[in-house]
This record gives C-alpha cells, sequence and structure tokens, in this order.
C-alpha cells in the first residue's frame, strides 16, 4: 500500500513540476485540495516521498509567530455533524491542543524539506466579524483583507502570520491579484513574511481532519515561495532572502536562582 502511494505522489510531483512556471496566484496541479485527495488526506508526505535533506538549510530556527483566527462556521461543521447544540463545544484548551498539532505538521513539513522555521502559536480565538460570504459562496480574498487590516491594527512583530480558519462554504472564484494568492482552499498575501507589510492567510479547514496541505501552501506562499510541494531554487532562494530581513530574537536565559542572603 505504501508504495502504491508513493507512485501516485511521484507521479503528482511530475505534474507539479510541468506547471512550475504558472503564477502564484493561478490555482494548478499544487492545488491542496488535490494533493489531500491523492494522497489520502492526513497521510504524512515524509511518509511516501524521502525527505530532502540534500538542500542548503535555510530559515535556521526563524520564528514563525502563528496568531490564529477562527469564525464561526470553523466549528459549526462539527456541531451539525455531531447534532450538538449551539453552544460552542470546543473549549480554549482544546482548541489550542488541535492547533499545535497541525502546526506541529507544518513545521515538520518544512523541516523535512531543509527549511529550518520554529512555529509558535502566540493567540488563539474566535472572531465573527472578519469573514464575508455571499450567497453559496466564501468571498475568500475579500475576507483576506479583512485580516490584514486587523492583523495591522495589532501592530505585532513582522514575523508574525495571522491565520484566518473557516469551513462551510466553498472560496468564491475571483481575478487574478498580484498581491494575493488563491486556490480552493487558502488565499494569503504573498511575500510578505518579515516585511512592512502584514502577513494572513484564509485556510477552509475541517477542523479535526490535521489536513495541513492548504496551511503548508499558504505559509510557503507567504515567505515568498511560488510552490510548496516542490520547491524550486529560485524558490528557496526568494524564502532565504525573506527570511534575511527577520529579527533575531535571543532565547531566553533560564532564570538564576537567588543565593539566600545571611
Amino acid at each position: 500500500m505504501l508504495t502504491m502511494v508513493r507512485i501516485i505522489f511521484l507521479i503528482s510531483m511530475c505534474a507539479i513540476e510541468a506547471t512550475n512556471s504558472a503564477t502564484a496566484g493561478e490555482p494548478g496541479s499544487e492545488d491542496p485540495d488535490n494533493i489531500a485527495e491523492e494522497l489520502g488526506g492526513i497521510t504524512p508526505w515524509w511518509e511516501v516521498h524521502p525527505p530532502n535533506k540534500s538542500a542548503e538549510v535555510i530559515g535556521n530556527n526563524v520564528p514563525v509567530l502563528a496568531h490564529i483566527i477562527y469564525d464561526s462556521a470553523y466549528t459549526a461543521g462539527n456541531r451539525r455533524k455531531k447534532r450538538e447544540s449551539e453552544s460552542k463545544p470546543k473549549t480554549s484548551d482544546e482548541m489550542k491542543k488541535y492547533f499545535e498539532q497541525l502546526f506541529g505538521q507544518v513545521q515538520e513539513y518544512f523541516k523535512n524539506q531543509s527549511i529550518s522555521i520554529n512555529v509558535s502559536i502566540t493567540s488563539i480565538s474566535e472572531m465573527t466579524n472578519l469573514s464575508v460570504s455571499e450567497e453559496h459562496w466564501f468571498k475568500a480574498r475579500e475576507t483576506l483583507k479583512n485580516v490584514v487590516g486587523y492583523g495591522a491594527s495589532l501592530a505585532e512583530p513582522v514575523d508574525t502570520i495571522f491565520y484566518l480558519f473557516t469551513w462551510h462554504r466553498m472560496f468564491k472564484p475571483e481575478g487574478y491579484d498580484p498581491a494575493m494568492s488563491f486556490s480552493t482552499s487558502d488565499a494569503e498575501t504573498t511575500g510578505t513574511f518579515c516585511s512592512q507589510n502584514t502577513s494572513a492567510a484564509v485556510i477552509r479547514h475541517w477542523h479535526k481532519s490535521l489536513i495541513y496541505w492548504s496551511t503548508v501552501r499558504a505559509t510557503a506562499l507567504i515567505f515568498g515561495s511560488k510552490h510548496f510541494a516542490s520547491f524550486s531554487t529560485e524558490d528557496r532562494i526568494k524564502m532565504n532572502e525573506t527570511f534575511s530581513h527577520c529579527p533575531v530574537r535571543k532565547e531566553k536565559e533560564p532564570p538564576t536562582e537567588e543565593i539566600p542572603s545571611c
């Protein structure tokens, strides 16, 4: 079974390489939904394809501060499925544990591509005033603009990425915007990490699925890459340049024990 999945993955990679010249704003064979379906959803890619350990390591311990927001539609799907009441079923501890798992896999993905970032979650909260819907569609780009505006108002460090998670409605297909990227399950700012522009992403994600492809794609494009399943030399150069602008954070020294006075 593992061999067959590996073959499917390699075929996907060939298709991806054939479309590497496509712009980041145009959905292509690197669409996260397609890859998730081909790999059976939550199968870790490193279990079916060898990690890229031969490439030069970039992003050495660069912090990525994840500011996580989710809207009411994000958990509503689970409530309907489980026929739960409209009261919020998730405690803050449960949400924190889940997102730590999800972003732990995101970090592991990059590390296995010799991109040694350190992801930490700084905030998790529900917000209902950023998401924009229209009839049967979710307006991802308009929502992304709201997330960018909200993030800018907080004046967080430049190595912060604001992620808004939603579910239920499909993303509305929209025209090309050179400052943003768009697929069927994510929309994000491009090349904004560690710059004066706010970094943000909108992710369509089924809670507790642990399917991380859309979050990986969004993060990679925010770093300045044009791809996420097969990084080109140009992608790595661009991401390394991005990381060079990130602030250097000193590790906290362990507290010294006070010597009791006589």
